[in-house]
């Protein structure tokens, strides 16, 4: 169980001026964890396309919400609208948290 507590981090939902932490949040996941599908520099993200990401929220068919700590982002639900016709009822949910973190409720909230 971590030390930490969820009331000492705050979730919202991320704005553009997050690519840079999420692009630095997604490289330490990749590397802590073998619970996260890419290893690490597999998916090759950039920041600008963190911030095409990020545009996609305006739109309603992508929801990124960002958890902080102290104003270090220490995980992530990345919520977006399946694109086929047949599965426009769905999503797809990818959900990352700092080993750190790991254990405090953050993934549950």
């Amino acid at each position: 169980m971590s030390e930490l507590s969820q009331d000492e981090s705050t979730l919202r939902p991320a704005t553009a001026s997050a690519a840079d932490g999420l692009l630095s949040l997604f490289s330490r996941l990749e590397r802590e964890t073998p619970f996260f599908p890419w290893m690490p520099g597999e998916r090759g993200l950039t920041a600008s396309d963190v911030e095409d990401r990020l545009a996609e929220c305006s739109n309603g068919s992508r929801h990124i919400l960002i958890a902080q700590r102290d104003g270090e982002l220490i995980g992530y639900v990345d919520i977006r609208r399946a694109g086929l016709q047949r599965l426009a009822h769905g999503a797809f949910l990818e959900l990352g948290i700092s080993k750190l973190h790991w254990g405090a409720g953050l993934g549950k909230r």
